[in-house]
């Protein structure tokens, strides 16, 4: 496979990897990232300005999906939280109303 037709494929699978990422499929998007790891490690330095052009859009679809990811790790862990604290709550009220009855 030629350089240019390499980074074409890589950047095809940078897509689907933004959509799985877009729908919150992490799982998907992991197996995703996985499949392309051996396709993106291919790529050489030397490439015409057609591949670098694909380059630059695969970093700069990889760098906004690193900023979804992080945002969506960040509400899953204020959510996971809450949610902690609404347990801790209930846990208090459950003892308090065991020592009531």
């Amino acid at each position: 496979m030629d350089q240019t037709t390499l980074v074409r494929q890589v950047l095809a699978m940078t897509h689907e990897i933004d959509r799985a990422v877009q729908l919150a499929d992490w799982e998907g998007a992991g197996r995703l990232v996985a499949a392309r790891e051996p396709y993106l490690t291919s790529i050489q330095a030397r490439q015409s300005p057609e591949a670098m052009l694909m380059i630059r859009e695969i970093q700069a679809i990889d760098a906004a999906t690193m900023a979804a990811s992080s945002h969506a790790r960040d509400e899953l862990q204020h959510e996971y939280r809450a949610a902690m604290g609404r347990l801790d709550s209930a846990r208090q009220y459950n003892s308090q109303a065991a020592l009531r009855y």
